[in-house]
């Protein structure tokens, strides 16, 4: 009788602390995954986030959320208009990626940070209206600066973000969690 009373006071230690467990809201996409020649960085680190949390049974699919790109009026919240029109410049681009690149994958790069600033802006409104916790496994494109890109960041989806934030009358401080995983 003394194994199964035991066991089952750990099983209901287990079922408490799962109960008592935040709810971590994830936002991702494969828009993400762009193969560039000579950048040092895991197109790839989304999807194994995502598939090391699944196996070490920490993920519920209920909580992925798909990314979708962010509304021009977000972009041009924080970004001038002389510089988005800028980004239909190969020559911009060329500036701000640091590498020359086809036109169909210089769409695909502002495709994927579009989609990022996206991502960032769900998981600003799943933190919000969950009054929990959201991971963007993607974004952190921070050195883009209102009439400028750099380090291969086009937009900020950070300021988008906390932009955001404050349209909705959100006053308080802002914590940004940056892990700059390349």
């Amino acid at each position: 009788m003394r194994p199964l009373l035991t066991a089952f006071r750990r099983g209901r230690g287990r079922l408490a602390r799962l109960a008592g467990r935040p709810r971590v809201h994830f936002v991702y996409s494969q828009r993400y995954q762009i193969e560039l020649p000579g950048a040092i960085y895991d197109p790839q680190r989304g999807e194994r986030i995502l598939a090391f949390l699944d196996s070490a049974g920490l993920l519920d699919r209920a909580e992925v959320h798909a990314a979708a790109p962010a509304a021009f009026r977000h972009l041009r919240r924080i970004h001038t208009d002389p510089y988005l029109d800028s980004l239909s410049r190969p020559e911009t681009l060329v500036r701000i990626v640091g590498l020359r690149l086809s036109e169909a994958l210089l769409d695909r790069v502002l495709d994927a940070q579009r989609t990022m600033v996206g991502g960032t802006l769900a998981a600003t409104r799943l933190a919000l209206d969950s009054h929990g916790i959201a991971v963007h496994l993607g974004g952190g494109l921070h050195h883009a600066f209102a009439d400028r890109g750099e380090r291969f960041c086009c937009y900020n989806d950070v300021a988008a973000a906390i932009a955001e934030l404050r349209s909705r009358g959100v006053g308080s401080r802002i914590l940004v969690v940056d892990l700059d995983l390349h």
